[in-house]
């Protein structure tokens, strides 16, 4: 099984959010991972942003 029908057999959405749930799921502790290559992260990513 991959991540995506992992997320989305467990009521997790795949496609992405708004950017107010996103804010909303930060201030809550959540964290934004950024998953592009290490050349664009380190090229600009959003504050807080984690690598992987």
């Amino acid at each position: 099984m991959g991540l995506r029908n992992f997320l989305t057999n467990h009521g997790m959405p795949s496609d992405g959010v708004d950017v107010p749930t996103a804010l909303t799921a930060l201030s809550k502790g959540g964290v934004l991972v950024d998953v592009r290559t290490v050349g664009e992260f380190e090229a600009g990513h959003a504050p807080g942003a984690r690598w992987v």
